[in-house]
């Protein structure tokens, strides 16, 4: 199947993404205990994570089942959206319950919120163009680079940018 090399290395690199995340957020957590925001950041970055690997194995499913090319694109971008939907709702939702509780994110996360906002628009609208007109590899394989790439801006934040009830404690 076309591409199947490149799908394979983006399921390893969400998996270690995930694995690191993991590890930092436990080994940063103060008394052994995350705070609420970093389980947020936490929650964001295996969604994506977990989606990245889940799709990158999907098209090869899809071959396996006796999907064509278009038909492999067609579904596969199409779960791409809905998956990417659910995540950007329930991280809004979850954002929304955070501020309520008084949880603050890390100085400077509203410089990054639009970056976040246009990757998450990015990537549906190029999915949705993907099943509707293209049917092809190469908008499914971006669409996966772009989740990674946010993947790893959520693993900065983790790693780099502390909550500020995260620094109090």
């Amino acid at each position: 199947m076309e591409g199947a090399d490149a799908l394979g290395l983006i399921a390893e690199v969400g998996i270690a993404i995930a694995g690191f995340a993991g590890v930092i957020a436990t080994l940063r957590a103060p008394r052994g205990r995350i705070g609420a925001y970093a389980a947020f950041r936490i929650g964001v970055l295996l969604g994506l994570s977990a989606s990245a690997v889940l799709l990158s194995l999907l098209p090869s499913a899809l071959h396996f089942a006796g999907f064509s090319g278009d038909g492999i694109w067609t579904l596969s971008s199409s779960v791409m959206v809905f998956l990417i939907v659910a995540i950007f709702l329930a991280s809004i939702r979850a954002s929304a319950r955070l501020a309520i509780a008084g949880e603050e994110g890390p100085p400077g996360l509203h410089f990054f919120a639009p970056f976040i906002v246009a990757t998450y628009a990015s990537i549906i609208a190029l999915q949705v163009a993907n099943a509707t007109f293209q049917h092809q590899l190469w908008p499914f394989y971006l669409g996966l680079v772009l989740m990674t790439a946010l993947s790893l801006v959520v693993f900065a934040y983790i790693l780099f940018a502390p909550s500020r009830t995260e620094v109090q404690s």
